[in-house]
């Protein structure tokens, strides 16, 4: 035993001596603990053990003078101390949560070819901390009777690849028990392989009635005649319900030969209104809202199906035709998710359809916020809307007493622990009108917890995660959903499928210049329902958010070292894969080279611009994502001085896949320019992409 720890103390000497600045041990200044301790364990491993103080915070120093700062930040972000930029970017992000902002509870530091690897085995209330001048802690909030009594640092060195740390911390999650694969998970819900090789897209465009329900030419004898409609008709009642501007859209369309496209998708939306409502075809107020709405659909076809096209083809986004759009360019897997949780309510045979075809489909669903009841439609959204007992006690409460408000002061942060039951209605009654295979949860991956003093329910950022992920759990286990949700940190990745918000992270949050209207950066409005801007709309990437995120050389592909095969992941859906035409050449080799699915947004009026784009990296990416998808990477190397030229490697049970990425605007080593190439142990169609 003496023997072997003679050794052990040899050893890292060596290995100090190429790290100078970390002296004897690799933790700096001691700060707010009563008491510490460090001791190291048999594999070369640090353990640094803070004792609470119950009063300010508890810290720990990190080493200076790095060469770079390896950072699991989306994606993976690498970081040369000496840019002056990217420094400022990662000061101007402080205090950076270790379980909200990083996709795994690490930083690395890079002294000459050694990376020395900091991980929170309990992350909850650790923050990394970024002074002006560069230097990095590791701080441990202290709330009252919140948090454990105990903190821990682990720290151990690593060489080899840029990826080296994350290579690391996925064996060490592994070890406690915070990993679990996709095949693991596609052996528990079969369906779940049908995502590899899937583009994801949301379906804007209601599922009831949409403008493309009319044929062109028959849309002036539509605006006749429900403008000559007898009150008692069907068509008649539906124009009773029209606005005045709804109104003068009707003349327009009745009185032109080619009407504009803006009136005829404004009495499209008016119609699907009144389809929804019981009243239009004399049904009691309280008959079931899918019954009400085939009974409507059903008389508004027989009164005017000469000037329609079949019922059963009615919808936009969320209709069979899209699912044909889809077929017919070749996509025969892919996540279909409707962007507002009624979309697909009414329709049914749609999600029926596209499970028949492979698809996955389902909604977006959220239970991050609760607002009043009463709340004005412009100032509230669906998933918002509970009752007044949830609104009145499910609040989170804040150390002072006071609510947590939402979003603009509207209503409150909603406790998942008082939601639960509330989670179960909702979900078991949308399952049993329409037969969903996938569903998403806005922010519950995203690793943003909180302390609840509630004087009934009490809970600390433990629970509230616990409670997260057994609402994620329960959809998978208990109703064979697919999961999906925004981001994935790595203490919700266990009942997780995929993750949007990854590679690509939501940016900007509340920056003025991204609403202006007349500007180039700006992103556009939410509006209209069928094709809002916010998300179709092409735009420039606001030089301010180019670095990281849309720079190839700044990035690292950590989250797929670690989590790669463990969890699909792709962008924000801010941030979708055609949104800024400037960049979209480097997002699709981005995505190529880590693997990772294209997120994009669309409906039947936009397929003609965007379905063959679909069609073509579909048929690319498809094959090759089937194949990888459930296969480590397991290194990764920039191939020249510049970072320009990219390598990533996975390995299959075959042998290794190289996917190699030249970014440069020129010819690198035979690799053509702006192209990505598959080398390796693997059989596709196509073995090069030129985007």
């Amino acid at each position: 035993m003496l023997i072997q720890r003679l050794l052990t103390c040899l050893a890292l000497i060596v290995l100090l001596g190429t790290a100078p600045a970390l002296h004897a041990e690799p933790f700096g200044p001691i700060g707010g603990a009563d008491s510490h301790a460090i001791e190291q364990t048999a594999d070369d491993r640090w353990v640094l053990t803070l004792s609470r103080n119950d009063t300010g915070e508890a810290s720990v120093a990190l080493p200076a003078g790095a060469d770079a700062i390896v950072l699991p930040a989306a994606a993976g972000v690498f970081i040369d101390t000496g840019d002056a930029e990217l420094m400022a970017w990662l000061h101007g992000k402080s205090p950076v949560g270790m379980t909200e902002t990083l996709t795994a509870p690490f930083v690395a530091l890079q002294f000459g070819d050694t990376q020395w690897v900091y991980a929170v085995p309990d992350p909850y209330y650790a923050e990394l901390m970024v002074e002006e001048d560069g230097g990095l802690s590791i701080v441990f909030t202290v709330t009252p009777n919140r948090q454990p009594s105990k903190f821990t640092v682990e720290a151990w060195p690593v060489e080899g690849s840029p990826i080296a740390a994350a290579l690391s911390v996925r064996t060490w999650l592994q070890e406690r028990g915070m990993w679990r694969s996709l095949q693991d998970k596609i052996d528990a819900n079969p369906k779940v392989e049908r995502l590899l090789g899937a583009p994801h897209f949301y379906i804007f465009g209601d599922g009831v009635f949409s403008w493309h329900d009319v044929p062109r030419a028959k849309w002036p004898e539509l605006g006749q005649a429900l403008r000559d409609a007898e009150q008692t008709s069907t068509l008649g009642r539906i124009y009773q319900r029209l606005s005045d501007e709804e109104r003068q859209a009707v003349n327009e369309i009745a009185d032109s030969e080619w009407p504009s496209r803006y009136a005829k998708k404004l009495i499209a939306r008016a119609i699907a209104a009144a389809l929804v409502e019981p009243t239009l075809t004399d049904l009691p107020g309280d008959t079931p809202a899918l019954v009400a709405v085939d009974a409507n659909r059903a008389a508004l076809a027989d009164e005017a199906g000469d000037l329609l096209i079949p019922m059963e083809q009615w919808g936009d986004g969320v209709s069979v035709p899209m699912l044909d759009l889809l077929t017919d360019a070749g996509v025969d897997r892919a996540v279909l998710v409707t962007p507002d949780f009624d979309n697909a309510r009414f329709a049914p045979h749609v999600a029926a359809e596209a499970d028949r075809r492979g698809y996955l489909f389902g909604p977006y669903d959220s239970y991050g916020s609760i607002h009043p009841p009463n709340a004005s439609p412009n100032n509230t959204w669906r998933t918002a809307q509970f009752d007044q007992e949830l609104y009145d006690t499910g609040m989170i409460v804040l150390a002072d007493g006071e609510p947590f408000h939402g979003f603009k002061k509207v209503g409150y942060r909603l406790s998942p622990i008082a939601a639960w039951p509330w989670v179960q209605r909702r979900v078991n009654t949308r399952l049993a009108e329409v037969p969903c295979s996938t569903w998403f949860l806005d922010v519950d991956s995203f690793g943003q917890f909180f302390d609840d003093y509630h004087p009934d329910r009490p809970a600390t950022r433990l629970d509230d995660a616990d409670a997260r992920r057994q609402r994620m759990a329960w959809l998978a286990d208990h109703h064979g959903q697919v999961v999906g949700s925004e981001g994935a940190s790595a203490v919700m990745t266990g009942p997780l499928h995929y993750a949007h918000g990854v590679q690509t992270p939501y940016y900007g949050w509340g920056d003025p210049r991204l609403k202006e209207r007349d500007s180039e950066y700006g992103l556009g409005r939410h509006w209209p329902p069928d094709t809002p801007g916010v998300f179709f709309k092409p735009t420039k990437v606001l030089p301010d958010y180019e670095r990281p995120w849309f720079t190839p050389s700044d990035r690292l592909p950590l989250f797929a070292a670690i989590f790669g095969d463990a969890v699909v992941a792709t962008h924000h859906w801010q941030n979708g894969s055609l949104k800024y035409p400037d960049q979209r050449v480097n997002t699709a080799l981005t995505e190529l080279l880590y693997n990772v699915p294209p997120l994009i947004h669309i409906n039947r009026e936009t397929w003609k611009e965007r379905g063959p784009i679909i069609a073509r990296r579909f048929a690319f990416q498809s094959p090759l994502h089937r194949q990888l998808a459930t296969a480590p990477l397991t290194d990764f190397a920039w191939l020249s001085d510049d970072r320009q030229l990219q390598r990533t490697t996975y390995t299959t049970p075959d042998g290794e896949v190289h996917l190699i990425a030249n970014f440069a605007e020129d010819a690198r080593d035979d690799y053509p320019a702006k192209s990505l190439t598959v080398e390796g142990a693997i059989e596709l169609p196509q073995t090069r992409y030129l985007p």
